[in-house]
């Protein structure tokens, strides 16, 4: 059999806009039934995550997936992940593209200058001693160099995140760096990266957090979708490229650790099933 790369199969077809916002009015109940216990912060592309999910969806529409997972008792794997695979997949995509829309009509908050010059030179440094690092890096050289074109605050936070993932997870490399690494910039990153979210949260206007809070319930399906999905994937075929066929949804590493969000108690979660219904 061939072998499969779920990030390079995508076409503009997985993310037709009707589709998605079906899938996702398909979901409302699912969403709502979700604990905020249970969220997950996105600190991730969501746009590139749906792509590779769906990608996954289509190889395992085949009938050589269906075969594999077919193997597998009810009582090992529950079917429904994969057949929830693609709605959430386009429920979050609708999410993502909601949000960016309530965004680009308000007005960025005005942050303090203290705090935007300090967190500006703090990923400054950072930002060049992951670019001279890790130039030559494989998947690193990638990570930073999307985080270079990063603009505007809500960016430069979730920049300031990634990269005090890089500096944590690759400690031993970026501390040899005399220069410009510093041993408490990865903690500076993170603590200013949340007082910018929070001046940001702060000015959001009510449509933006609704579409906010809906984002992080839809990724929070999708993530937990797929990484049913890709762990017993990558076991069913470790023998035959699992990594290319079962891609992290996160660019820079292996799966990322979830962070939880901060939202008002809801229902139970409900259980998986067929599609999102």
């Amino acid at each position: 059999m061939s072998k499969k790369s779920a990030d390079k199969s995508s076409t503009p077809a997985t993310l037709d806009p009707a589709a998605a916002k079906n899938a996702f009015v398909a979901m409302a109940a699912r969403r709502d039934a979700l604990t905020k216990d249970s969220l997950i912060a996105v600190t991730l592309d969501v746009q590139a995550a749906t792509i590779i999910a769906l990608s996954v969806s289509r190889f395992l529409a085949e009938p050589e997936g269906r075969t594999r997972f077919a193997l597998l008792n009810a009582k090992v794997f529950n079917p429904a992940f994969v057949a929830d695979l693609e709605p959430t997949a386009l429920a979050a995509s609708h999410a993502y593209v909601e949000l960016q829309s309530a965004r680009a009509q308000s007005t960025e908050a005005r942050l303090p200058i203290t705090l935007v010059e300090n967190a500006g030179e703090v990923k400054d440094r950072m930002l060049e001693c992951a670019e001279y690092l890790f130039k030559r890096h494989s998947t690193l050289s990638k990570e930073v160099a999307s985080i270079r074109v990063g603009s505007g605050h809500r960016d430069t936070a979730s920049d300031l995140v990634r990269l005090a993932k890089i500096y944590e997870d690759e400690k031993s490399t970026v501390e040899k760096d005399p220069l410009n690494y510093r041993a408490d910039d990865a903690a500076r990153a993170r603590s200013y990266a949340q007082q910018i979210s929070t001046e940001l949260g702060n000015a959001q206007s009510a449509e933006e957090r609704r579409c906010t809070a809906d984002l992080a319930r839809a990724w929070t399906l999708l993530r937990t979708t797929y990484d049913e999905v890709r762990t017993t994937g990558q076991f069913l075929y470790r023998h035959e490229a699992p990594e290319e066929k079962f891609p992290s949804l996160y660019p820079s590493s292996g799966g990322g650790r979830p962070r939880k969000v901060q939202e008002p108690p809801a229902a139970a979660p409900a259980a998986p099933g067929g599609g999102g219904k």
